[in-house]
């Protein structure tokens, strides 16, 4: 299929997947693709604080043939064109030159509930507002509610009801060992003369619905000004892969009300990952200050020095916890801090930003984090238990657990942001040198950086290392180990392995939900771009040739591959491929930090 990114005048053509994704400012979301191709495709809305999916399909008598993302909407064409744009009130679906029925097959559920009992829809026209009804009980005796949403389609002047259920066999989760099968309602036919232009709304209420539609109807050309003029003021640059990425990352960046406020972030992906979680997020965040979006930095920055547990850490994701600990989050805050600092101080506008107490409070949390780390050190280096790095899995028992390499790194980041805020004392900066010098001396065996203590596993993570402190080696050091370890890890098609590829755990293809692959052999799009950064930072003329492999892959991967509109999470590492999550927030950010370095 052809696809064709028009984004604030620049445009580049290819050939590439008719998966689309788009999204709103509240994290709701739109992703149609090919007809049972993944339960979480549809069109999915917030009811309340949690992701509820209402079409699952919607498809026309005619094969698309090409899509153009224009940052704000989606032009899908066959012999017909439809266009998608998705505003915070809803959805607008327009479609030109077409005779035929639109079939709309519905899937109202929240997002993770696949139960198939109790489920019950009421659909019937009001003047030229379609209203569906959805009830959904706790068994088919239909008398205990759990829980109901209506959605509201303007512009429909007639439907023909067909009131059948169907079974989906879903090929992209069946390959990824998920479920992939259930069923969905096949509600209705739509028939268009020419053309016709649908406002789509969604609330736990009907009035709640009809608001939002007569919103969004009533203000169409505002809203669509305001979404084709703010593409226009993020896109400014020359390059149309920069401008994608950009999208690719707004599209994540979003404002959500919570029962305790409201919070203002970067959530980490979708469709399933629509929480705030800390590491995504803050690995993400150094792409917004590149764009100088300093004052969205700050208040995120700010959330999580509030947010400092008792024991030195941050929640490893808002509103709501996970059972996973991240052992990272805290060490990637104060990695951001003195992002934020060096490039107000560079850019000549940190009293715009920061006060002098806000700069103290910064100062005061991180010390006090600084202690907390000092209490979970053994033999002066910081342990972390299984699964709270990165590499969160634990099977063919290999849970990383103990002191890690670039666990160790984000320990100096702690000790850098101090001293870049200012509040350096010698004596701790003489902490600081030792602590490098140990870690040094623990980790650093001839051209080799061990990924733990005792343990010379090759993996990516001294990438990581010398992203987060780059003083750990000298260049020269830095350059031998890397060029030691792409022999390992190196992907001929651009990036690198999880671990390396004569591992006896390594595993070429993605076992997806079953994920024994995930960082035994998975290659993941946000390690290929710091990969790609450091290949560079440490000797440009040598690695030039790979880290321009990286870049042109996570780029294809973004413009063509997964979900057009987003950036992938992860890819085979046998070939390259568009797996795990459809839209990832620090895949598209890492490529702004590296499309940055490049341009």
């Amino acid at each position: 299929m052809e696809i064709n990114h028009v984004l604030n005048g620049k445009q580049i053509v290819g050939v590439g997947t008719e998966t689309f994704g788009l999204t709103n400012k509240r994290g709701e979301f739109v992703l149609l693709g090919k007809e049972s191709f993944s339960k979480y495709c549809g069109l999915f809305f917030l009811s309340g604080e949690r992701l509820f999916k209402t079409i699952e399909h919607l498809s026309l008598h005619t094969r698309p043939t090409k899509i153009t993302h224009q940052g704000h909407s989606i032009v899908r064409e066959s012999m017909a064109r439809e266009e998608f744009l998705f505003a915070n009130q809803g959805l607008i679906y327009c479609i030109d030159n077409y005779k035929g029925d639109i079939q709309l097959d519905l899937d109202f559920r929240f997002r993770d509930d696949y139960s198939t009992q109790g489920r019950t829809y009421r659909i019937y026209l009001e003047g030229d507002q379609l209203v569906i009804e959805y009830h959904k009980y706790a068994s088919d005796e239909l008398t205990e509610l759990q829980y109901e949403g209506v959605l509201i389609i303007k512009g429909v002047q007639e439907f023909h009801q067909m009131s059948k259920w169907i079974e989906r066999n879903y090929s992209f989760d069946q390959e990824r060992n998920s479920l992939s099968r259930t069923w969905v309602y096949r509600a209705l036919r739509i028939p268009i003369n020419e053309q016709g232009k649908f406002f789509i709304g969604f609330g736990q209420t009907k009035q709640e619905a009809i608001d939002k539609v007569h919103d969004l109807c009533e203000h169409e050309e505002i809203i669509q000004k305001q979404l084709r003029d703010y593409v226009k003021h993020i896109c400014r640059e020359k390059n149309a892969v920069y401008n994608a990425a950009i999208i690719a990352l707004d599209n994540l960046t979003i404002s959500r009300d919570i029962t305790k406020g409201r919070i203002r972030g970067i959530i980490a992906g979708l469709p399933w990952f629509d929480d705030f979680w800390s590491r995504d997020e803050l690995i993400s965040l150094k792409a917004t200050m590149l764009r100088e979006n300093f004052g969205f930095a700050k208040d995120v920055l700010m959330r999580y020095a509030r947010n400092i547990q008792q024991d030195g850490m941050v929640p490893n994701k808002f509103p709501v916890l996970s059972t996973l600990a991240s052992a990272d989050g805290i060490g990637w805050f104060a990695k951001r801090v003195t992002d934020l600092v060096t490039l107000l101080r560079k850019n000549n506008v940190l009293k715009e930003y920061l006060t002098t107490d806000e700069m103290k409070y910064f100062q005061d949390q991180l010390l006090f984090v600084l202690e907390k780390m000092k209490e979970r050190t053994k033999e002066g280096l910081l342990i972390n238990q299984p699964k709270e790095t990165w590499m969160d899995t634990d099977e063919q028992n290999d849970p990383r657990d103990g002191a890690r390499i670039e666990i160790q790194a984000l320990f100096l980041c702690v000790y850098e942001a101090i001293r870049t805020l200012g509040k350096g004392s010698k004596a701790l900066l003489a902490e600081e040198e030792k602590l490098r010098t140990h870690i040094k001396e623990k980790f650093f065996q001839g051209d080799v950086l061990f990924d733990g203590v005792q343990d010379s596993t090759i993996r990516p993570n001294i990438f990581l290392a010398s992203y987060l402190y780059p003083d750990l080696l000298t260049n020269d050091e830095w350059e031998n180990v890397f060029s030691k370890s792409l022999e390992k890890l190196w992907l001929e098609w651009g990036g690198v392995s999880s671990i390396a590829q004569d591992d006896k755990r390594f595993i070429g293809r993605s076992t997806g939900e079953a994920n024994y692959s995930y960082h035994r052999g998975d290659s993941w799009y946000f390690i290929n771009n710091i990969v790609a950064l450091e290949l560079l930072r440490v000797n440009k003329k040598r690695f030039q040739e790979k880290a321009n492999k990286i870049a042109v892959a996570s780029s294809r991967e973004l413009l063509f591959h997964g979900a057009i509109g987003g950036a992938a999470e992860i890819s085979n590492a046998n070939e390259q491929t568009s797996t795990g999550c459809f839209m990832q927030a620090w895949s598209a950010a890492t490529l702004i930090e590296l499309l940055d370095v490049l341009k």
